[in-house]
């Protein structure tokens, strides 16, 4: 193995340094399934089309391809040997496929020791996610987990808890389903999700005898919610089986998988049969089915895809394909390919070794490559294995298609309803059949017995009880009707404008939100001729009030008559009782009627807007201030789309405002009534008030009152940018280094009305924001309004991204650090303090070295030294004999080290007397006691015993310096 990588590494530099393309052996091994729409004759050209493709990218890559087939069935043996025979006749690159799960045990198992590469578009075996196993396997296949992950939620979405399945076990793709359905039914359980399951099997090959119908009557005393796993045609013959029971009413529900349409079955999963005189009722009962699909390429790379493959297929192998074998399956094995060259230039450029499939393989898990692929965006998990995206179709009747209703995406583990498709019920129903008929599953429930079947007394008593019941709950309904347009008719909302306290604006600020006019007044007002024009939602006005004491913030409406009806009655109701720490409180609605005029009157928040505070170059916004500002935001979103007003409708940075916490807060949401009495006749239109808006929305006649949740999801997306990279949107094309060019509002949003392929959106550098929170920004702005998550999954997502961080958070972070400060800055004036007082200390013995302890001491209180005689004192003169003799005979760091020590000494001695030192002159002393404190006649015995001291102590110091000489 050594010598290998050693071979190896001189290859691939002899490949560096000489230029050439690197060779490139992909070999496919495909096996016979008739399980799925899939066959040799498609995959052929579709692998050379890749190849051809992949070497057109990346110049540096010369691909050769062998294509290889095993005829067999999936239980075979070929497969492996036909692996084994090309590893050992060639240098094999990376094998592709095969989509058989048997065969693709044994091949992979294989490459893996061999430490080969190894993607394939089928292996949906929950088995193939252990990688210890399979360590060089990429699947970019549908998974049978996920698939199963979406039933579970299907079943939550209705609500249904009984389900029975119906197995076909002739079918090794449809057991192999079953039992992972089954298990993951078993973890719903766990986790507090209750399926109770009744499993029914058949196998049609067999001669053992079973019935269709048996299995339905015994399978709905059980259930009313069916999950039958078997192919098209005999689904059929299943569903008219249960039509023939009386089974097609809307108590009925049943579901089935058919992951890809084949040609024979596309577009209505076999209802449709030729010449079959049940084709009417077969339809009737097709009403009662969904089919669960992996979803569909839509991208016109796909469609020219299609077209390659046929005529390739036609020119170059002289095969004759029909365009419907042509599905997601065979386009996501020419993804493969394009993902292991991908992957293989990326190690080649990085210099490392591309003979390590591991390495290889591993460069592309845990990535997102967006719109890479013919089948989409492409996200590899980090366990190696492509997050597909499924969809739940419906018949619509009046057509005879299936169309799609909902879809789920895998990445994000998200059920979502399609907007313009809904589900159409059997018999007209206006919901899903519930999980339990009214009359149980066998209709003997008790409330459903006849009456005649009880006894008197208790059919007195019931009808009694029931008249009661009935009249308690209609006397309950009136009441709350009564309470409720009571309620509605008052005008709590009504604010007398003379009420209104207006200040006057201070300082210059930004005129686009509620917040902008400066809080701080010279003094209050009156007149409302100082309103601040704005073009935000086209509020003609904006200054701040006092209100009762509130400070408020007062919006003027250009509205000639405000027509208070029952509609925005209930809105002004619903804003009211909107309460939430992140939505800014709406207090009522005043008119001035001097002008007259109406205004908007809510609470005000000081710091600005969120445009405001993000256009303030001077104001320091580090990354874990962003992320508060973020969750913030979502917080305020989430609570609004649960609320009854539903959604924002024209959400941008400046309807975000923040408070004298930094918290931010959303405005200018709900009254949508109100919104749509503007006048906006005289009004100026500024393009750019639409850059936040959804596409979706700029393509409706009037895109300014337009709105939706989904539209939300577009406009906070916009926001995200404008918070990472601090610049409006669409600024930031040139900020991250493209060919500099103006581009005019208007030809903007032409471009996002269009829908350009791909969506023309805002420009972000990689170091302007995570990769997470970029990641969630492109989902959050998709073309496809169904395709953006809700909240409450940006929630969870950013949660993940931000760790946490919410603005409560944030200002308690802030605090700690002002007090981590505080501290550091106590620490430091308590060094600078004990500085201050060892210099004093040092001063002062300096001090008292120079000047007697008493004159130091008065002069340190500011007291004046008044000159003095003193009549009896004894003064003390001594030197060393010779002194100047030793000086002369030492070097200067020895006469330096013998005055030290002298020195030292003799102050030691003096300090222990009532003594003076005057003056020091070399080895000479000046000593005087008595002064500048007296001490009577004891200054003579003072300096007589200090001088017998010195001595003694002195002959010590010299005799260490002058051993020969007598010290006197």
């Amino acid at each position: 193995m050594k010598t290998i990588f050693i071979f190896a590494a001189i290859c691939l530099k002899i490949i560096f340094c000489t230029n050439q393309p690197f060779p490139v052996e992909l070999v496919g091994i495909f096996v016979t399934q008739p399980d799925l729409p899939l066959n040799y004759d498609v995959l052929r050209p579709t692998m050379h089309i890749a190849a051809r493709d992949a070497q057109k990218r990346y110049k540096n890559l010369k691909m050769n391809v062998v294509v290889k087939n095993d005829t067999d069935s999936c239980y075979g043996n070929l497969a492996p040997s036909l692996a084994a025979e090309e590893y050992y006749a060639r240098k094999v690159s990376a094998f592709i496929g095969p989509a058989c799960n048997y065969a693709l045990d044994q091949v992979a198992r294989l490459a893996s020791h061999w430490n080969i590469p190894i993607f394939t578009a089928g292996g949906w075996g929950a088995e193939f996610a252990d990688k210890k196993l399979y360590q060089s396997l990429t699947r970019l296949s549908f998974s049978l987990d996920k698939i199963c992950h979406f039933f579970v939620q299907i079943l939550r979405q209705f609500d249904w808890h009984h389900v029975s399945m119906i197995v076909d076990e002739s079918d090794l793709y449809q057991v192999s389903f079953s039992k992972s359905l089954d298990s993951m039914f078993k973890l719903a359980n766990e986790n507090g999700y209750t399926i109770r399951i009744n499993q029914q099997s058949f196998d049609p090959t067999s001669n053992a005898s079973w019935s269709f119908k048996k299995f339905l009557v015994d399978s709905r005393k059980n259930a009313r919610i069916f999950i039958i796993l078997t192919k098209a045609t005999i689904l059929r013959d299943i569903l008219l089986t249960a039509h023939d029971l009386g089974m097609n009413t809307n108590e009925y529900a049943f579901l089935t998988v058919e992951l890809i349409k084949d040609k024979d079955a596309a577009k209505n999963v076999g209802w449709y049969k030729v010449g079959d005189r049940r084709n009417k009722i077969a339809k009737k009962i097709y009403e009662s089915l969904m089919v669960v699909s992996v979803k569909s390429p839509t991208t016109a790379r796909f469609n020219t895809f299609v077209t390659d493959v046929v005529q390739f297929a036609r020119e170059k192998l002289n095969q004759n394909i029909h365009i419907d074998e042509i599905n997601p399956i065979v386009a996501a094995f020419y993804d493969t390919i394009q993902m292991f060259s991908w992957s293989l230039n990326k190690t080649l450029m990085e210099e490392k070794n591309p003979m390590d499939g591991r390495a290889v393989s591993r460069q592309l898990w845990n990535n997102t490559f967006y719109e890479a692929g013919l089948t989409g965006d492409i996200l590899i998990n980090a366990n190696g294995d492509r997050e597909a995206d499924y969809t739940l179709s419906d018949l619509d009747p009046d057509i005879g298609i299936f169309r799609v209703v909902a879809n789920y995406y895998g990445s994000r583990n998200l059920y979502e309803q399609v907007d313009d498709f809904e589900i159409h019920w059997p018999e007209n129903g206006k919901g899903p059949p519930p999980d339990v008929p009214y009359c149980g599953f066998t209709g003997d429930a008790i409330h459903c017995l006849a009456i005649e079947q009880f006894p008197p007394a208790i059919s007195i008593s019931i009808v009694i009880f029931t008249l009661i019941g009935f009249g308690g709950i209609v006397t309950f309904f009136i009441n709350k009707k009564l309470k409720l347009e009571a309620r509605l008719a008052d005008d709590w909302w009504k604010i007398n404008f003379s009420d209104i306290k207006i200040y006057e604006k201070g300082a210059k600020k930004s005129t686009t939100s509620i917040s902008t006019v400066d809080s701080s007044s010279r003094g209050p007002r009156s007149d409302a001729s100082t309103i601040i024009y704005t073009p935000t939602i086209n509020l003609s006005g904006v200054l701040v009030g006092d209100l009762h004491g509130l400070k408020v913030a007062v919006k003027q409406i250009d509205v000639k008559k405000l027509h208070i009806n029952r509609e925005i009655r209930i809105e002004l109701k619903q804003v009211r009782e909107t309460l939430h720490d992140n939505l800014v409180r709406f207090i009522g609605i005043a008119m001035d009627e001097t002008n007259p005029n109406y205004y908007i009157i809510t609470e005000l928040a000081t710091r600005g807007s969120l445009n405001d505070v993000l256009e303030n170059e001077a104001m320091n916004i580090d990354q874990e201030f962003k992320y508060a500002m973020i969750n913030d935001i979502v917080e305020g979103m989430l609570y609004l789309h649960k609320s009854p007003i539903l959604y924002h409708g024209h959400l941008k940075s400046t309807n975000l405002v923040l408070d004298s916490r930094f918290t931010v807060k959303i405005c200018d949401y709900g009254l949508r009534s109100i919104y749509r009495q503007i006048d906006r006749s005289n009004e100026v239109f500024n393009p750019r008030q639409l850059f936040w808006t959804a596409p979706e929305h700029l393509r409706e006649k009037n895109p300014l009152i337009s709105g939706s949740p989904k539209g939300d999801i577009y406009s906070f997306a916009i926001i995200l940018q404008e918070i990472m990279t601090r610049s409006p949107p669409y600024e930031s094309i040139e900020r991250v280094g493209r060919k500099k060019k103006v581009i005019a509002p208007e030809e903007i949003l032409d471009k996002l009305r269009i829908g350009t392929v791909p969506p023309f959106r805002p420009e972000i550098a990689s170091d302007e924001c995570p990769f997470d929170l970029l990641d969630l920004m492109k989902v959050c702005w998709a073309e496809n309004p169904n395709e953006r998550p809700d909240f409450p999954w940006i929630k969870s997502r950013l949660r993940k991204v931000t760790k946490g961080v919410t603005s409560k958070n944030y200002l308690a972070n802030l605090l700690k650090k002002m007090e981590d400060y505080s501290d550091a800055l106590q620490k430091t004036v308590d060094e600078r303090e004990k500085s201050v007082v060892d210099e004093k200390k040092k001063t002062e013995e300096l001090l008292h070295q120079i000047l007697p302890k008493f004159v130091a001491e008065e002069l340190k209180h500011g007291r004046h030294i008044k000159p003095e005689s003193f009549d009896s004192v004894t003064i003390y003169f001594s030197d060393v004999v010779g002194f100047s003799d030793l000086a002369a005979e030492s070097n200067p760091d020895e006469v330096v080290e013998l005055l030290n020590d002298l020195y030292s000494t003799i102050d030691g001695v003096i300090a222990t007397y009532d003594a003076f030192k005057v003056e020091t002159i070399t080895d000479a002393y000046l000593v005087a006691s008595g002064l500048p404190v007296r001490n009577g006649n004891n200054h003579a015995n003072e300096i007589a015993k200090m001088a017998l001291a010195i001595r003694n102590e002195g002959k010590g110091v010299m005799k260490t310096f002058w051993l020969e000489g007598e010290v006197k």
